[in-house]
């Protein structure tokens, strides 16, 4: 299997690898559809035509970000530049609703950084976004998209994975939708070690507060969501979070009520 390693040009301008053509076109379109289901399909079919399974890396912009896209090679990457409309929108505009200049996000699971440089067209150097992103390929990515939004003074990149104790994991790389790379067991032959440790340890000398926090982390939210509830004070608790996973945790007990379930399958929690 061919890794991504093999076509990262990180050293080439943005818009180097921009679309042309009926490409251009046909990924406007895209962009422009709504949440229908007749558009969803559509929007597929536009983007199967577009890349043909072949074009590996699109310079390109929606909402309002600019970022380079690996879309054969990262879910996140395909939805958030053809279907922006149903790619977690219902959770950016909540984000963007509840966050302020000086508000504090924690982005735990990155990936390229969509949500981190959404959350960084509100926030600006009065508050602080910490994102941890393990993936050595990832990592790249992110700084990359980072550098070609101008966020290099608010977004910090912590290279590092979260568990519920400090250690060495295996994260299994899947090199079809990295984003869904994870250190809960698997039988996936690609493996890279990476360090981690504990989000409480993580962020206790960085933060006294918490106003949002985002994590998705695949299968391991649980795990370092309990730890970090287990050790750190009330105080840290975040006024929200949003969740792919939280079977588990009893987070009524902990403060927090549900407030939404969104059609991407996560859940907005609030502290009440």
């Amino acid at each position: 299997m061919e890794t991504p390693m093999a076509y990262e040009l990180k050293d080439k301008p943005f818009g180097y690898y921009s679309l042309k053509g009926y490409r251009k076109q046909f990924l406007t379109i895209a962009q422009g559809l709504s949440t229908s289901y007749m558009s969803q399909r559509l929007g597929f079919t536009l983007r199967k035509l577009v890349l043909l399974n072949t074009l590996k890396v699109i310079d390109g912009e929606t909402f309002g970000i600019k970022a380079r896209f690996y879309p054969l090679d990262n879910l996140a990457d395909r939805l958030f530049l053809f279907l922006p409309k149903i790619f977690e929108t219902e959770e950016f505009i909540f984000l963007k609703k509840h966050l302020a200049p000086d508000s504090i996000f924690i982005d735990v699971g990155a990936n390229s950084g969509f949500y981190s440089l959404i959350a960084s067209q509100i926030i600006s150097d009065q508050g602080k976004i910490i994102a941890f992103e393990p993936n050595p390929i990832m990592i790249d990515r992110f700084r990359l998209n980072i550098s070609l939004n101008q966020k290099e003074d608010i977004i910090e990149v912590m290279p590092i994975g979260l568990a519920d104790r400090e250690t060495e994991f295996e994260l299994a790389m899947d090199f079809k939708n990295l984003g869904g790379s994870t250190i809960i067991a698997t039988n996936r032959k690609h493996k890279v070690k990476i360090k981690c440790v504990p989000l409480f340890q993580a962020l206790q000398s960085k933060v006294s507060r918490i106003d949002f926090l985002k994590i998705d982390i695949e299968g391991a939210d649980v795990m370092v969501m309990k730890a970090f509830f287990d050790s750190a004070p009330k105080s840290l608790f975040p006024k929200f979070i949003i969740i792919e996973t939280d079977d588990g945790l009893d987070m009524e007990s902990l403060g927090y009520r549900a407030i939404a379930h969104t059609p991407a399958h996560n859940t907005i929690f609030q502290l009440t």
